[in-house]
């Protein structure tokens, strides 16, 4: 990452702009000095893109319903085009909030009124959306990843471990996947990487200190990248279960795509995309429910079997290849987004 001057940075070779000046905010004050200087310079940056016809899309993920007439009503005077990144139903993420549940529903149910095109990540989102814009343009795109950035050879070493990454808010996947692990007989180790609320992951480690494999458990966080790439390459398999509920069949983590490039295999569960892709035992570890003892079984699978585990993983990557590499759908969306600008 290049910082070029206090709102503006490099990174790849892509310029972007923080428009707040900084994602640092210490204190109630400053965040509300941030979100109106912000708020100031993108409608600066959206005029003058406008005035001098050199904007055709904008790409918004989620944002409160009033927020999405506001650049509805730019969209107009400006003569651009709007696209939603929709990668989660966001009426289902748990909240006490009345108006981020408020804005979950109206999003859910009235957003796409406001968009020309919709980029959804699953085929339940797609399905939602054609519910009640069947004319909608829409373009699925599913996890992408950088397959480049995983071509690490693997060490030389016998750390046998399993691996989850993800963050602290999906703490009753993190307990479900140790009280899983608990069950399993052998030498493989347990690496948790999480991130988030303090607060939840001390409580966390309060867990692991608990557990009677305790000694086999470690919890990692704010790691670096590369870091966290070799232990992904180096585990012998990879954890993501999904759950039976709305949230989780709605979504589709990009966590996946990550674990599939390090070429090993990850343990899931039948639920929400993954039976468009995976197959058990193919390219991929799959327990038919959101069952500790039938996870449990998957992951002892994988100890009693490394060298089919190992296979299943080569396998995984493949698929990964060919559905998630990110260079695959470069020509793809250039060609969604003309059809969208040719559209009146």
């Amino acid at each position: 990452k290049k910082k070029i001057s206090p709102f503006i940075s490099k990174y790849n070779g892509i310029k972007y702009i923080y428009c707040g000046g900084t994602i640092k905010r210490n204190s109630i004050f400053l965040k509300m000095i941030s979100f109106a200087i912000s708020k100031i310079y993108e409608f600066s940056i959206l005029k003058k893109l406008g005035k001098q016809k050199k904007i055709d899309i904008l790409i918004l993920s989620y944002k409160p319903i009033l927020s999405l007439v506001y650049y509805w009503i730019l969209s107009k005077i400006y003569k651009f085009k709007i696209v939603l990144s929709v990668m989660e139903l966001h009426s289902t993420n748990p909240t006490k909030n009345i108006i981020t549940k408020i804005n979950g529903k109206l999003h859910a149910r009235y957003a796409y009124a406001f968009a020309d095109g919709v980029i959804p990540i699953s085929q339940y989102i797609i399905d939602s959306i054609k519910k009640h814009y069947p004319l909608k343009p829409i373009f699925k795109l599913p996890v992408i990843c950088d397959y480049n950035m995983y071509n690490t050879p693997k060490n030389n070493t016998n750390d046998n471990y399993f691996l989850y990454c993800g963050d602290v808010g999906y703490y009753e996947v993190i307990l479900f996947i140790i009280e899983s692990y608990e069950k399993t007989i052998g030498d493989y180790k347990l690496i948790i990487i999480a991130s988030g609320e303090k607060t939840k992951l001390n409580q966390l480690q309060q867990r692991i200190n608990n557990s009677h494999k305790n000694n086999s458990i470690t919890l990692l966080s704010n790691i670096p990248e590369d870091k966290l790439i070799n232990l992904y390459i180096n585990a012998k398999a990879l954890l993501i279960p999904l759950r039976n509920k709305l949230r989780d069949i709605a979504r589709f983590p990009h966590k996946i795509g990550e674990y599939l490039a390090s070429g090993n295999p990850i343990i899931t569960t039948y639920v929400g995309e993954i039976k468009y892709y995976f197959s058990d035992e193919i390219n991929a570890i799959i327990a038919k429910n959101y069952d500790v003892e039938e996870y449990a079984n998957k992951m002892q699978w994988v100890i009693e079997n490394p060298e089919k585990a190992q296979k299943i993983g080569e396998e995984g990557k493949k698929l990964g290849l060919q559905y998630f590499d990110y260079k695959i759908y470069g020509l793809k969306l250039h060609n969604f987004f003309k059809s969208l600008i040719k559209t009146k």
